[in-house]
């Protein structure tokens, strides 16, 4: 079987069990819909707790062993006992070390509204290993997408769209991650995500729940879009963008978003050195907040940007605080239609005289 739908089975619990996982290893597309008692995925593999709970409790019952024939006896069961459970150990490592869903390339999640949780906690490697493409829609209990025990195993994500989830909290959970797992280099883990959309995600806090510093590096990013995500109040933290290489398109609209680069507000950075190689089209729909791209004293280079847009963002004050480079850039537009534009000789200079602007007509419209 390569292809699996699940819609509309209200009174299913959870789609998977462990065991019937691991069979499905010819799967490709997996779409699940309209489960609405469906809290996890994948149902806990409550044998090996049992197991776990018994190897522990044994030794704590032959401490207590007083009478000699019953020690004798009692060590002749434990050590059959033993040999049993070395062969139940063997059969869940053997199991443990399936992987779950091999092949799968797509992978679909909508309208599951008790939804808490997508992986599995326990994680074999070469699980999802081909999965290029996750949606996930109306899944109004989810708080995160990936916790970071999954991470090193989605070495082929490229495309993820999130939409309409009104608990989601953070997209990356980083806390704990093993760069020395596969896919790793250099000390760090590589994701290979190329296009990122976001969007209606009122709670939405962090892409990424702390800055990474180094630990992780996103260098295929090719496109972020991020909509409608009141909560958002930036969307790159400062080591992470140092190495976004290849990044060509970013939108954002209708966020809380007050700087795109953040830095770590208990830390004093140095000035640092950043360059979008191939940022090509840069728009802010209606930022009420937004004051900058980056607050820190930084220098940016954008040799390729062509297409700005800056749409109803009455606090962007400046773009940067430090030098800033974007040589082919020639105006602002100030639609949506892109039939309006103004320009002062460079970006700084445009955006601060435009500040300075909507500033002096805001006073004359207090005064009068």
């Amino acid at each position: 079987m390569t292809s699996l739908t699940v819609d509309g089975c209200e009174r299913l619990t959870c789609i998977f069990s462990y065991p019937v996982a691991i069979k499905l290893v010819k799967l490709e597309h997996l779409l699940l819909s309209s489960c609405k008692l469906v809290e996890k995925i994948f149902e806990p593999d409550e044998n090996l707790g049992h197991v776990h709970h018994f190897r522990k409790s044994a030794p704590t019952e032959l401490v207590s062993i007083s009478n000699c024939f019953k020690f004798f006896f009692l060590l002749v069961v434990g050590l059959i006992v033993s040999i049993q459970l070395r062969s139940l150990k063997h059969v869940i490592n053997c199991m443990i070390q399936a992987p779950i869903f091999p092949n799968l390339e797509t992978f679909v999640i909508s309208e599951m509204d008790n939804l808490i949780s997508i992986w599995p906690g326990l994680l074999p490697q070469n699980s999802f290993c081909k999965l290029k493409k996750m949606e996930i829609t109306s899944c109004n209990n989810l708080l995160n997408v990936f916790p970071c025990h999954v991470l090193d195993k989605l070495q082929s994500l490229e495309s993820l769209n999130v939409w309409n989830c009104m608990a989601l909290e953070v997209v990356y959970e980083i806390d704990g991650i093993n760069t020395e797992q596969e896919g790793s280099s250099q000390g760090g883990l590589d994701i290979p995500l190329r296009t990122l959309s976001l969007g209606n995600l009122p709670k939405l806090k962090h892409l990424w729940n702390k800055d990474p510093q180094g630990n992780i590096r996103f260098q295929n990013l090719f496109m972020v879009k991020a909509s409608k995500c009141k909560s958002l109040n930036y969307v790159f933290p400062l080591s992470l963008a140092k190495d976004l290489l290849h990044l060509q398109f970013l939108e954002i609209s209708d966020c809380g978003v007050e700087e795109i680069i953040v830095s770590d507000k208990e830390r004093v950075e140095a000035a640092l050195g950043f360059v979008f190689p191939k940022l090509v089209s840069i728009k802010f729909f209606k930022l009420p907040d937004l004051r900058c791209f980056c607050s820190g004293n930084h220098n940016l280079r954008f040799p390729l940007l062509n297409l700005f847009y800056a749409v109803e963002c009455p606090a962007m004050e400046t773009f940067s605080w430090g030098i800033l480079r974007a040589s082919i850039l020639r105006k602002i537009h100030l639609t949506r239609e892109g039939d309006q534009w103004y320009w002062e000789g460079d970006l700084n200079t445009t955006i601060r005289k435009l500040f300075n602007r909507g500033t002096q007509l805001l006073i004359r419209i207090l005064v009068f």
